[in-house]
């Protein structure tokens, strides 16, 4: 069975729109390079297609477009005026989040915004209400949260393996080349005595 791809357009084609959410929704499979990226997103292959990034700076655009074959905008109405279904938003500054999401909303697009949300509460909420008022759906990326590693350490906690867990301490190399891909098999370890 065959399901059509979710047509995702990208706000902000820096370091977040390209590195954290181009290569998710791609899988690490980015178009327009030779091989392909360990991806621990395997479980999104085949749902999402990005068909378009805007930005402000169309030369920006252009090349997170070229690098994933994709359409690039500097005018977020005609990028609206696509046929994206979807609008994931990774812009700095974050004031510019609840404008851009709230635009998006009313032209019948659902959004993934980077975090924080909003940069107040009554943006926030106002971004709420207008996803309810237009049946769309709005959400907050936490791009930790379905990490792999996080996943595992939710489960072990989960599932009480350690006992009962105080503290919880992770580092993370943000200078690392290397994507981390692996997942620990929590079935496979021995049972807590």
């Amino acid at each position: 069975m065959s399901t059509q791809q979710i047509k995702v357009g990208i706000v902000g084609a820096g370091n977040a729109g390209v590195n954290i959410h181009g290569r998710a929704l791609t899988c690490g499979k980015i178009p327009s390079l030779a091989f392909s990226y360990i991806s621990q997103y395997h479980d999104l292959e085949g749902l999402y297609e990005i068909t378009a990034f805007y930005d402000i700076s169309l030369e920006q655009a252009k090349k997170a477009g070229k690098l994933f074959k994709t359409e690039a905008y500097d005018d977020y109405s005609k990028f609206l005026a696509s046929d994206i279904e979807l609008v994931v938003i990774a812009t700095r500054p974050h004031s510019t989040h609840a404008s851009l999401a709230t635009q998006a909303l009313e032209r019948g697009k659902d959004v993934v915004v980077e975090k924080p949300i909003a940069v107040s509460s009554s943006e926030a909420r106002e971004m709420i209400d207008t996803a309810k008022r237009h049946r769309r759906i709005l959400t907050v990326h936490q791009s930790r949260r379905w990490d792999l590693d996080f996943l595992c350490v939710k489960e072990i906690v989960e599932k009480e393996l350690l006992g009962k867990v105080q503290m919880i301490k992770q580092m993370r190399d943000r200078k690392s080349t290397r994507l981390n891909s692996s997942h620990t098999d929590i079935s496979r370890m021995p049972s807590s005595a």
